[in-house]
């Protein structure tokens, strides 16, 4: 990233552009910890770069808090994708009070026989027990990988002087489960919310357009197969509803135009330093 602070240069979409995915691969072997230092651009960051401030979402890049829902969707994922994983990364902490002194003791009696795992709560695994009941079978197919890392090289165009001269973006991701060895690649993404009708609205604003082409377009890219994307969502209250939704071709094509603005915003940044939000979005009209 750019050392400049700030850039003085108004920033405007273009008008035409193009993104090509190349080089893709998966790791089989790959630990988080790998995963996370990859110094590539994934899905988070870019879909914060189409809908948070340029400090927010390098803020984020840089600083992303782990908040006690996404340990939840972390230990969630693992118990239904991955049993062993599950296993051997998170166990159940004893229900004690630990304002006392009592409390406190047996507490770090726990941690230190948990040998690492993260704790959670006894009444969060009784909902995730729940979940993986009301959804485990749309997982339990052959042949498939679970929480399997991608890397690729992003050729990126465009019809301003970002893209005069080719600019090759790496970018990352993190598939929850995946079929490639198939007639057609199959990818599943598990979701966890508080209501499940309220897939089409969060979709919309969180996004999700842009991740069903950027995971879609390295698997197609890699196996040259056509691709089914499906998210699985889940309630995570009591009784645990649960629907299934495919990603439509329009859905594909509107998240391919959202990922190549965020690249483009990303090496705007990194050409021109980054703009405080009102370089950034310019003048706006006020109406009331």
């Amino acid at each position: 990233m750019s050392t400049k602070a700030k850039s003085t240069k108004f920033y405007a979409e273009p008008t035409k552009f193009s993104v090509e995915m190349f080089d893709v691969e998966y790791h089989t072997k790959m630990t988080e910890a790998e995963y996370r230092a990859l110094p590539a651009l994934n899905q988070s960051y870019l879909k914060d770069c189409i809908t948070l401030s340029p400090a927010n979402a390098q803020w984020n890049r840089k600083n992303r808090e782990t908040t006690p829902a996404m340990e939840f969707g972390s230990a969630l994922h693992a118990y239904i994708l991955d049993k062993g994983a599950y296993n051997s990364g998170y166990c159940i902490a004893p229900d004690v009070d630990r304002r006392t002194k009592e409390g406190k003791a047996e507490y770090a009696a726990f941690l230190e026989e948990s040998a690492g795992k993260t704790p959670i709560k006894a009444w969060d695994f009784e909902r995730i027990v729940g979940m993986d009941k009301a959804v485990n079978w749309l997982f339990d197919e052959k042949d498939h990988f679970a929480e399997l890392a991608f890397t690729c090289k992003c050729r990126f165009t465009s019809d301003d002087e970002i893209g005069q001269s080719e600019k090759i973006v790496p970018l990352k991701a993190k598939l929850d489960w995946v079929r490639l060895h198939s007639d057609k690649a199959v990818i599943k993404d598990l979701k966890s919310m508080a209501d499940v009708s309220d897939v089409p609205k969060v979709s919309h604003y969180s996004n999700w357009a842009m991740q069903v082409a950027m995971y879609g377009g390295m698997v197609k890219t890699l196996t040259e197969k056509e691709v089914d994307f499906y998210y699985v969502t889940v309630a995570n209250e009591s009784p645990h509803d649960y629907m299934v939704w495919k990603a439509s071709e329009k859905m594909v094509n509107t998240g391919q135009v959202k990922l190549g603005l965020a690249i483009h915003r990303h090496l705007f940044w990194e050409a021109n330093g980054q703009p405080d939000t009102a370089s950034m979005m310019g003048i706006q009209t006020l109406h009331g």
